[in-house]
This record gives structure tokens, C-alpha cells and sequence, in this order.
């Protein structure tokens, strides 16, 4: 979206598609409300969350069943010619079958454009997002479960991301016991980043929070930003 000095405001909208298992249909997305100022904006979810339907609609591509998408003063449902002289889409995963070269050169053009438009980066890789938007939310399930700077985002979870070692077969038994939120094969071991507002105890060991953690700690479930939070750590920040 070139050359627009506006943002973009999401307010309501909600799709379902008919069919599937339930009598009500799928729910791709339900109630989003976003605002996306210029510059560059990460949109991050799982295979499946919502995403591509999202993207979807905002390129004009499939109506929404409820609600209303304003791009400064043009209304997307219906201004759709004329939002459509002002953006660009770029459907998929756009690093996913990049080398690291390519991945570097395409990013770059990305943070070039976003310095006079606004770019939306749609993906489930958390390290392009972490690198370019100064803006994010984290979907699920059809859902936004936060919305923040990547920086207040993080400093939202400091002190509550903890750490530790262990056997690859004590998994199960730690899950019961703590709310893990990430969990990595380490030299034939496994490294487990656990949520807790207090120390867990145990061998745990504090973590300097990062993208990574905020996006595995909602998607989990674990960490149910609020309001009042953000307003703190953004002020802080």
C-alpha cells in the first residue's frame, strides 16, 4: 500500500466459510479489530490460524461477513477499484524457499518500501518479523491475541520466562507440572522454556525474553496480554 501516510482500520469483521464438520461452518476469523499504522507490520500465526483469509479480504480478493475496513478515507468493501490503484499482494510465505542471500535482499527491499507505505508481512516465521516491523499481532484460531511493539511486547514477559535443561524423555512429566511454552532438541537433550509470573524453582533459570517466547507463550495460552499491561510496559519502554 504505497504512498499512504493513513493507516488501516479493521473494526469487526468476521468470516465463516459454510461446510465442514459443524452445522454453523468453519470460522476463519471472528470480531478482529486492528490498527495498522504505516510502515512495516508483522502478522504472525500457524498454518491455519486465519492469516491467509485475512490477507485475503484486505487485498479485496473475498467479502467478509460482517463488519468494516477503512483505508484512510477509502472504504475497502466498497471502494474496492480504487484500493486496489493503491496496494500490491504478495500471496504465501514470501522468505519460506529463499537462500539466506535472497532471504537478506528481500527483506531489505521490504524495510525500503515500508519507510513511505504500509506493508503488511504475513507469516508464521517469527525471525522476519522480530528483524523488520515495529508493529505486530499474534492470530490464532481465527483471533487476535495480541497486539503491540515487539519491544513492549517482550518487556511485558520479563521476569517470567524461565529455563532449563533436561532429559529428552522428562517432558510429559514437566508439561504437567509447569506451562511450557517451548520445547528444543539440544545435544540430545531438550531445553525447555517454561511461563511463570514467579520463580518456578526446580534448576529453572530466568530467560531475557524475546519475540520467540511472546509469540509461543500466546499461542499456548499461557500469557493472556491485557490492556492495563500494555499501557504499563509501553510507557516504560
Amino acid at each position: 500500500m504505497e504512498n499512504q501516510p493513513f493507516s488501516l482500520s479493521i473494526r469487526n469483521i468476521s468470516k465463516t466459510y459454510p461446510g465442514g464438520r459443524s452445522a454453523n461452518g468453519v470460522k476463519a476469523f471472528s470480531n478482529i479489530n486492528l490498527t495498522i499504522p504505516a510502515g512495516m507490520y508483522g502478522l504472525l500465526g500457524s498454518n491455519g490460524a486465519g492469516k491467509s483469509t485475512l490477507m485475503h479480504t484486505l487485498a479485496t480478493l473475498q467479502e467478509p461477513d460482517a463488519g468494516s475496513i477503512n483505508l484512510g478515507v477509502l472504504d475497502v468493501l466498497n471502494q474496492k477499484e480504487e484500493v486496489r490503484q493503491t496496494h500490491g499482494y504478495l500471496p504465501q510465505e514470501p522468505t519460506a524457499s529463499l537462500d539466506p542471500a535472497e532471504r537478506v535482499r528481500f527483506l531489505n527491499l521490504l524495510s525500503e518500501l515500508s519507510e513511505n507505505s504500509l506493508v503488511i508481512l504475513s507469516t508464521h516465521i517469527v525471525e522476519d518479523v522480530a528483524e523488520l516491523c515495529t508493529n505486530i499481532a499474534n492470530i490464532n484460531e481465527g483471533k487476535i491475541l495480541l497486539e503491540a511493539k515487539p519491544l513492549q511486547a517482550t518487556a511485558a514477559l520479563k521476569g517470567k520466562i524461565w529455563r532449563k535443561l533436561i532429559d529428552k524423555n522428562s517432558i510429559n512429566q514437566l508439561e504437567q507440572e509447569h506451562k511450557v511454552i517451548s520445547a528444543k532438541l539440544l545435544s540430545g537433550r531438550t531445553l525447555v522454556h517454561v511461563y511463570n509470573p514467579e520463580n518456578p524453582g526446580g534448576g529453572f533459570e530466568p530467560v531475557e525474553p524475546d519475540l520467540e517466547d511472546v509469540y509461543f507463550s500466546t499461542m499456548t495460552g499461557h500469557y493472556i496480554p491485557t490492556h492495563q499491561e500494555t499501557k504499563t510496559e509501553e510507557a516504560t519502554i
